[in-house]
């Protein structure tokens, strides 16, 4: 029996401890998985992954913006100019300028090539995929940013620390952007399934001089942390086992969760690729490979406080709203509750109003009024900078709430008011608009 029990437990070792516990998982709040074909636009994709989980953002928008804006403010940093770009070009640009949505500027899938000869700068202007300069050098009206200081960025051995992403993703962080030392080939051709994860143990053989283990072999033999130390500071030599399979190139993907032995992560190569669209990194890899990480806390829904004027240029059909599951377990009390996270989203482009009240009348697939566990709600909620987000329909743990219809009344500083109405609403990372227009 003995011998039984640690044949089998061997194997679970080494096919990847498929019986591992999923710790987080929090597909559920994003948006939808994008493509970006043959542009090495990974970073912008993972950045924006994370920035359309906050309230009050829309569910889809531009990388095509940030990356251009990223491109012209750092292109000269490039020691030699290449497609793609570092997570950290991104930082200034998203607390000065933020993004736009998606339709105000549209994502070009179209690589364009330059000759070897041109000027950084006249590969720049190719690389932004049609963008034009011009349109980046202004600061637009409005605008959707993070909060100053509302980030934490760690490279090298700093990215590669497992506790402090578990950390964040514990404390809410639904999307954390890294960039990963990858073989293109190796990632398209794997399934990134949970019970055989993007793993060192595929590719990598590792030697102490006299003899050649594989990985998990090595990680058994000298433990994990010292195994790790060692092969990146040279002590250990780990080659590949092919040289097709030799990291060659940088993506980026956002982390969405994680389990006992790795990371989920949400890529941008389609539903196509792995589990649609999402996979899985051992820890292992992240500890190799991981080159810089990301977590963006809180977003805000730019209105400029210094020299805000309310502008006249905007209409009752621009404010739509947005759902996102929200879970809320109090220890304290022993109770564990669901509802929805409701907050506007502003699809205009000149300022937009501030507001003054919103009342929010849900109703279920029958057309009645729900009266209680927050179905009805009147006031300012959380701050107009999140988009006046509230969570409404609070349940107990089951399945997640959802409004067959609810209409809001608004009321803006002015004294103006309008109401819109918005239906089928469901607790998931989804915009509505007003089908009163």
């Amino acid at each position: 029996m003995k011998k039984i029990f640690t044949t089998i437990f061997l194997l679970v070792i080494l096919s990847g401890q498929s019986f591992s516990q999923i710790k987080v998982d929090y597909r559920a709040y994003q948006s939808p998985v994008r493509f970006q074909e043959n542009r090495g636009t990974c970073t912008a994709f993972s950045i924006i992954a994370a920035l359309e989980t906050f309230p009050g953002f829309p569910s889809d928008l531009s990388e095509q913006y940030v990356y251009a804006m990223a491109k012209l403010m750092h292109y000269k940093e490039m020691p030699e100019y290449g497609e793609g770009a570092f997570l950290k070009f991104y930082i200034d640009i998203l607390q000065r300028d933020g993004t736009l949505r998606e339709d105000q500027e549209p994502y070009n899938p179209n690589a364009v090539l330059w000759d070897k000869d041109e000027t950084s700068f006249d590969k720049m202007k190719k690389d932004l995929g049609g963008t034009l300069i011009f349109n980046l050098l202004g600061f637009p009206d409005f605008s959707f940013k993070i909060q100053p200081q509302m980030y934490t960025y760690k490279s090298g051995a700093d990215a590669q620390n497992i506790e402090w992403i578990k950390s964040m993703l514990d404390k809410g962080v639904r999307a954390i952007p890294v960039c990963y030392g990858v073989n293109g080939n190796y990632w398209s051709a794997h399934k990134g399934s949970r019970d055989r994860k993007i793993d060192p143990e595929d590719f990598l053989k590792v030697s102490d001089g006299s003899n050649e283990y594989g990985f998990k072999v090595a990680k058994m033999k000298y433990g994990e942390s010292v195994l790790i130390s060692q092969i990146l500071s040279g002590k250990l030599e780990a080659y590949f086992t092919d040289t097709a399979y030799a990291i060659k190139d940088g993506h980026a993907v956002a982390i969405v969760g994680y389990d006992d032995n790795g990371f989920l992560i949400k890529n941008s190569w389609s539903k196509r690729w792995g589990d649609n669209g999402y996979g899985w990194v051992s820890f292992d890899y992240h500890r190799l490979f991981a080159q810089e990480v990301m977590a963006l806390h809180l977003g805000k829904v730019y209105v400029d406080d210094k020299n805000f004027k309310e502008s006249s240029n905007w209409n009752e059909s621009e404010f739509w709203i947005k759902s996102l599951p929200r879970e809320y377990t109090n220890d304290f009390f022993n109770s564990h509750t669901k509802s929805i996270s409701l907050s506007v989203v502003y699809h205009g482009t000149a300022q937009m109003p501030r507001f003054d009240e919103i009342e929010i009348n849900s109703y279920d697939s029958n057309g009645n009024l729900i009266g209680t566990n927050y179905g009805t709600c009147h006031g300012i909620f959380d701050g107009r900078e999140t988009g006046y987000e509230v969570y409404i329909l609070q349940k107990d743990a089951g399945d997640f709430p959802s409004a067959g219809k609810i209409v809001i009344n608004f009321k803006t500083v002015k004294g103006e008011t309008f109401t819109n109405t918005y239906y089928n609403v469901v607790a998931e990372n989804k915009e509505y608009k007003p089908s009163n227009y």
